[in-house]
């Protein structure tokens, strides 16, 4: 799935530029969120979702439009229910009330993913190195 969103970003680099804060549900979007829960779901990790770019992007769209996070998910609320009972996303459907709630604070979350990453890197290349670059040996 990572590669397939590389792929999708170096086709149309234009897409890096969209605030997708408030994404348009439709379809399309709700279908690559349906691949991209299917594949993550089953990991085991708790329902969140989120992007570097989240926290400014929400910013930026309440600043711009005037409308709140919450005043607009709440007006998206029905067509996403509709959606939902559809059958259509199955596994969307599926995943808690929470999941993309706007107190849980994805930069932190993805920040500590990858530092648990390169904490398995050093380990696995015997510590530090002594050279004081954590273990990067060139």
């Amino acid at each position: 799935m990572a590669r397939e969103t590389l792929a999708l970003y170096q086709r149309h680099p234009w897409l890096l530029q969209v605030n997708q804060a408030r994404p348009v549900i439709g379809p399309g979007a709700l279908t690559s969120m349906e691949k991209m829960m299917a594949l993550i779901k089953p990991m085991g990790l708790s329902d969140v979702s989120g992007v570097a770019r989240t926290r400014v992007y929400e910013e930026e769209a309440e600043t711009t439009s005037g409308m709140t996070d919450a005043a607009f998910w709440e007006a998206q609320r029905p067509a996403l229910e509709a959606a939902m009972a559809s059958g259509a996303y199955p596994v969307m459907a599926s995943l808690s009330e929470d999941t993309f709630a706007s107190g849980f604070d994805h930069f932190e979350f993805g920040l500590r993913r990858i530092l648990d990453g390169l904490d398995v890197l050093v380990a696995a290349r015997g510590g530090d190195g002594g050279d004081g670059r954590g273990g990067e040996k060139r």
